[in-house]
């Protein structure tokens, strides 16, 4: 089973980092990638893995991992970490800024909004959250490049049929 201890015992900050070690496994996608922005990044466990991912296989120099949200959370080796909002312009242009203008291979999101106990309220949160990420990634993404958001299991074929609109 993979669980939190599991994860720390691995250096990862949560057990989240499974599902996106999990996803690239079986995608690659950050095979060649040189460029990739973490959205709704804390604690880091997603950053753990593009990092870990990226460097040690590419051996490249000009990698840029940028890591974003609201939330601050402890440097992570070459990680780029920018305190914003993904929904502010402000907080894109950072990101496009410490990219040099260049477009990202991969822009993933672990975004989870506090949860309120109100069901409809924060599945309508989350959905809404997964929106935001997917506009932030269409300014971001280089044409061909991959996106990967963590949306709700019960309604995440309502929610990637609305992304695809």
């Amino acid at each position: 089973m993979l669980t939190g201890r599991k994860a720390k015992m691995l250096g990862y900050r949560a057990r989240s980092a499974f599902k996106l070690l999990q996803i690239e496994e079986e995608f690659g996608l950050l095979d060649r990638a040189e460029c990739v922005v973490d959205l709704c990044a804390a604690p880091g466990s997603w950053s753990q893995v593009v990092q870990r991912g990226i460097f040690p296989p590419h051996g490249l120099t000009l990698v840029a991992v940028v890591a974003v949200d609201v939330q601050r959370m402890k440097p992570l080796e070459g990680v780029i970490q920018i305190h914003g909002d993904i929904t502010s312009q402000d907080t894109l242009d950072k990101v496009r800024a410490h990219v040099k203008g260049k477009t990202c291979d991969v822009v993933v999101c672990d975004g989870a909004p506090d949860v309120t106990g109100l069901h409809e309220l924060d599945r309508h949160l989350g959905e809404s959250l997964a929106m935001s990420a997917f506009e932030a990634a269409c300014q971001l993404l280089r044409s061909g490049g991959s996106f990967v958001v963590k949306v709700g299991r019960l309604r995440a074929r309502q929610s990637a049929d609305q992304l695809g609109q």
